[in-house]
């Protein structure tokens, strides 16, 4: 008897679970579109009332084909992937931002897929008008092969015996192959770290140094994150290099965001 009623007390909770009603409760939403990230300038930096290359990267497997900038909420530009970089699943970029004037700005940067979807925002809060503290740190151990032809119209005129500018690091940041974010990099220039500068872009934005990781060779910083000893005018100017070749970039230990 007791057999009995125990298999029925078993056969009416397994009826009163199959007849329960099935949960309205909707799945929490998933974000969509690219993952972005600002690599320059870090969050609570200070930047000097001068144009900052805001440097940032994004990932997505469909591809980027477009980052788009805004400050205070307001759309600044957006400009597409570099071109050696469309349709790659990791994709970086160095965008001109000029502070119109001292005060705390709110930078943010979004990516778009090749599918046309924005992804969520990456943030920055800065504050122009004080000392630079930080930028980007992203290594690499590629030699500089590319020896550019200097214009011969741009030849120093009058540098006096022992006054060769030179580039001290502000913070540790990139030198790249050539003048630009799209460029690979090649080195590291360190913090404190001073190193001859021999040329200069036709924009005045970035100097081509003596190469800071290796003997020989040339690579590329941007003037925002260097302090310069010595004149710039009687610099040549260098013609950049042509960008490489579409590829998979390689990412490094600083590609890796959690």
């Amino acid at each position: 008897m007791k057999i009995t009623l125990r298999i029925l007390a078993l056969m009416l909770i397994v009826l009163s679970v199959a007849c329960a009603p099935t949960s309205n409760i909707a799945a929490p939403d998933v974000a969509q579109g690219p993952a972005a990230w600002i690599d320059a300038p870090l969050d609570n930096s200070n930047l000097p009332q001068a144009e900052y290359q805001v440097v940032s990267h994004a990932s997505d497997p469909g591809g980027i084909s477009a980052f788009e900038l805004s400050v205070n909420g307001q759309v600044l530009r957006t400009d597409p992937a570099p071109g050696d970089q469309v349709g790659t699943s990791i994709s970086h970029i160095s965008q001109p931002w000029l502070p119109p004037a001292p005060g705390t700005y709110l930078l943010e940067v979004r990516a778009k897929n090749t599918g046309g979807t924005f992804g969520p925002s990456a943030s920055a809060n800065v504050t122009v008008g004080g000392v630079r503290q930080m930028s980007p740190t992203i290594k690499a151990s590629a030699t500089v092969t590319y020896t550019p032809t200097v214009s011969p119209t741009a030849a120093p005129t009058s540098a006096p015996t022992g006054t060769t500018p030179t580039a001290t690091g502000l913070q540790n940041t990139n030198c790249h192959t050539g003048p630009g974010g799209s460029y690979e990099v090649s080195g590291t220039l360190f913090k404190g770290k001073s190193i001859q500068i021999d040329g200069i872009n036709a924009d005045n934005t970035w100097v081509w140094v003596k190469h800071p990781n290796f003997t020989n060779g040339h690579c590329w910083v941007s003037i925002p994150f260097i302090q310069v000893q010595g004149s710039l005018n009687t610099l040549p100017v260098i013609p950049a290099p042509p960008l490489p070749a579409t590829s998979e970039p390689r990412p490094t230990a600083t590609d890796v965001h959690h």
